[in-house]
């Protein structure tokens, strides 16, 4: 259990960044506005619990290499099984900020992009997870 915990908890999503960073971005939704795409697996490199919060950070990847890092701190209900995080994700052109929510069971969630700095600043979207793969969908 706490093994699913710990996989759970480690969303990915904020992540500090070395290398190349493959964002693709789609259809515009004003002349302002654009939409991004970003495809990470996320691995956990260090977790420590205290009492129901499990903080943890983790190295993200895209197609084998290092974007970035992630640190999480999520509330763990272990009556429902679930995990409820905020989530900081560093990368090179800034740092996107979401709330995610992770099914303990089967590594399943889905969240909300809150923002971030630089080229997050204004940033809304999902965040959707079927651990250790995420996929984080914003706009700005």
């Amino acid at each position: 259990m706490i093994n699913a915990m710990k996989a759970s908890a480690l969303l990915t999503v904020a992540a500090a960044t070395t290398t190349a960073i493959a964002l693709v971005g789609t259809d515009s939704a004003s002349a302002h506005t654009t939409r991004h795409t970003m495809h990470l697996t996320s691995r956990q490199l260090q977790d420590h619990m205290v009492g129901d919060i499990d903080v943890s950070t983790d190295k993200d990847t895209q197609h084998g290499a290092v974007t970035g890092y992630d640190v999480t701190s999520c509330r763990i209900n272990t009556t429902t099984h679930t995990a409820n995080c905020s989530v900081a994700l560093a990368r090179s052109n800034g740092i996107l900020l979401a709330h995610v929510s992770t099914n303990l069971n089967n590594g399943r969630g889905k969240g909300t992009v809150l923002g971030g700095t630089r080229a997050f600043h204004g940033a809304t979207g999902t965040v959707t997870l079927a651990l250790p793969h995420v996929t984080i969908v914003w706009n700005n």
